[in-house]
């Protein structure tokens, strides 16, 4: 808390009594049934009224009775929600004070005059008793329910990190199986005796058209909008402490409300208006000396006992000062009032605060799960898009490079085979290798490609020293630069068998760099489809666009630098 420390309505307390005075459960049948239990068991501690027959019992149950039919017709009709549940709580006081006089009129046929003069305490005394009821019922209640629905959610999270834990355990190895299950039967047709170099090439094309590309568009969810996962900050920051700041516990406002409403009013039956005068000045002190604990001793940290029992120690400080003010008799009941009133008020802080802390302590716990779910989703996404611009791109490409060459001899010799073989067990090598793509300096991914296309296109990169050095310190960028220069490299060998690829690379304002791929060819060839290469542009390019000129496509894309 920062400024509303110093506010009970404002700090966790506060804000934890609100939700749950505004809950269901604070209008649960419960609630009548512990006030009546309070309301039935402390009537036998009085003797019996003189001015009426009715026994003193059946006059407490009355008002049980009346309090909790009030409850029930209120709280079915009523929804739930702060004003309501007041209103509820109030009304059943109301009710709850005035039947005891009922029954004694229908009964006795006339008023005792000790209920007649305490209707006006009774009205705001058993309003107050039902609404702490309700308070403590609540709040018991609201934040057991609380954690109960955090800790299913800590399960399903601990649930989802496992689910992803496994997946990311898995995938490697699945899908080198489905690459490596394909390589084979590539193997198994290179293997024939005396193969047609045509048919070979035509069943490695077969091969990337319903296997390689799907597998690829599987992993990159094509066509099902599949995005990357937000990794939100934990914003807030817990300590877990043992104990409970003693500023916690002072509770002044609700410590003079109580006194206010249960004490003051036997002051004055008692002793009259001067001994409300003397003990006032008393109240004031005492209330003063709260609210400066509660400033104060915010780094004061107790067992929640402890503190209970020094704020009471505390306010017996007050019973010698009352009997000085007020005489023996009166002054010991008033100061035993001073003691109640804090073990009533600091007992009900101390519950409320521990189910705060708890909810809190629990709350905070599901963030951190939530946030290792969510990056252990992005390290799924992560992963899966690698492996998928890979077989797309890097193992995609040698199988084309490896068609395309197959194609172009009629009738391959035992040294032409084996190369395609070497290269087909290359591109195994080729899923592993992605991971660690970013690890690759950018003159090295081109020299991979020149070896990959060797033979079949020609790749030449204009760009000066310097922003080679300068890719090379932004290890994303780089990643994506590739990725765009491969998907151009493919397509211009494919659509249309371009012998010759220029790469030009420069720097633009405004941290960006700017990549231009130029092939022979003509763009209805090369114009991407709508599929997954032109998805793998949008993702990895701040803009793209191809254009045509003098017989020759272009692909220009502009990247931001980004590490």
């Amino acid at each position: 808390m920062t400024t509303s420390r110093g506010r009970f309505l404002l700090g966790p307390e506060g804000s934890f009594l609100r939700e749950a005075s505004a809950s269901r459960f604070a209008v649960e049948i419960w609630v009548p049934m512990l006030f009546g239990a309070v309301i039935v068991s402390t009537g036998f501690l009085f003797s019996d009224i003189d001015d009426t027959t009715v026994n003193p019992h059946l006059i407490d149950v009355s008002g049980f009775a009346g309090a909790l039919l009030t409850f029930a017709l209120l709280g079915l009709w009523l929804k739930p929600t702060l004003i309501n549940n007041v209103i509820t709580w109030v009304s059943a006081g109301v009710v709850g004070a005035i039947a005891p006089n009922l029954v004694i009129l229908v009964l006795d046929g006339k008023l005792s005059d000790f209920y007649k003069d305490q209707l006006p305490i009774g009205l705001i005394s058993y309003s107050l008793n039902i609404t702490l009821c309700a308070i403590l019922l609540s709040g018991i209640r609201f934040s057991l329910n609380r954690a109960r629905l955090l800790r299913q959610s800590l399960i399903q999270l601990e649930s989802a990190r496992a689910n992803l834990e496994s997946q990311i355990r898995q995938m490697r190895g699945e899908i080198r199986e489905s690459v490596d299950g394909e390589l084979r039967r590539v193997n198994e047709l290179l293997s024939q005796p005396e193969p047609e170099g045509k048919l070979l090439g035509e069943a490695v094309m077969k091969a990337i058209d319903e296997v390689i590309r799907p597998l690829s568009h599987r992993l990159a969810g094509f066509g099902l909008k599949v995005s990357k996962p937000d990794v939100g900050p934990i914003t807030e920051a817990i300590v877990i402490r043992k104990g409970v700041a003693l500023s916690r516990l002072a509770g002044p406002e609700l410590y003079l409300l109580l006194f206010l409403v249960f004490f003051m009013p036997a002051t004055y039956l008692v002793g009259g208006l001067s001994a409300v005068a003397a003990i006032t000045p008393l109240l004031a002190v005492k209330v003063l000396l709260l609210f400066v604990i509660r400033r104060k001793a915010t780094a004061l940290f107790v067992h929640r006992g402890l503190g209970i029992f020094l704020l009471a120690l505390l306010a017996g400080i007050f019973v010698p000062l009352s009997v000085l003010v007020l005489g023996t008799e009166l002054g010991v009941a008033i100061g035993i009032g001073f003691v109640n009133d804090a073990f009533v008020v600091s007992g009900l802080l101390a519950l409320i605060s521990k189910r705060v802390d708890v909810v809190n302590e629990l709350r905070f716990t599901n963030k951190q799960s939530q946030q290792v779910v969510q990056k252990l989703s992005q390290e799924v996404w992560v992963t899966r898009t690698k492996l998928a611009k890979a077989i797309h791109g890097a193992v995609q490409a040698k199988f084309l490079a490896i068609a395309l060459r197959l194609q172009a001899i009629t009738n391959p010799t035992e040294a032409d085979i084996e190369l395609a073989r070497q290269e087909v067990a290359e591109a195994t090598e080729l899923v592993a290798q992605s991971l660690e793509a970013d690890r690759v300096s950018f003159l090295n991914h081109i020299d991979d490609y020149r070896t990959t296309w060797g033979g079949l296109v020609g790749i030449e990169l204009q760009a000066e020293p310097g922003l080679i050095e300068t890719i090379d310190e932004y290890p994303l960028t780089r990643s994506c630069a590739v990725e765009v220069i491969g998907e151009a490299i493919a397509n211009a060998a494919k659509h249309s068998r371009s012998p010759n690829v220029l790469i030009s690379a420069e720097e633009e304002g405004f941290g960006l760099l700017r990549l231009s791929i130029a092939s022979e060819g003509r763009l209805s060839e090369t114009q991407p489809s709508g599929g997954y290469g032109s998805q793998i542009l949008g993702e990895v390019t701040r803009s793209w666009s191809l254009t045509e000129r003098d017989g020759k496509v272009t692909l220009t894309a502009r990247l931001p630098l980004n590490s």
